[in-house]
């Protein structure tokens, strides 16, 4: 991993403990936490090698594209809390 990846996701992880006050426990929420960083970084490191490749609109297609994939899964709930709501909501 380059440098200035790794310094990137350093500073994500700094930002957390910046943002939690300063204090550090593990549960739950913290790997949840970790783990968005984690992708985020990422994704971040993956659009800069892109950026030479793809025009920023075929990027922002193809991470659209990708989004709604992966957020698929949620569907079926989706359509069902949908029926369930209210008229007004």
């Amino acid at each position: 991993m380059p440098q200035l990846s790794c310094t990137d996701l350093a500073l994500g992880y700094e930002g957390k403990t910046v943002v939690s006050g300063l204090s550090f426990t593990v549960n739950a929420g913290v790997l949840w936490l970790f783990a968005a960083v984690a992708c985020f970084s990422s994704y971040n490191i993956l659009q800069r090698r892109l950026a030479g490749k793809y025009t920023a609109i075929q990027k922002t297609s193809y991470s659209i594209f990708a989004a709604t994939v992966m957020l698929c899964v949620f569907a079926p709930g989706a359509v069902s809390e949908l029926r369930n709501s209210a008229a007004g909501a």
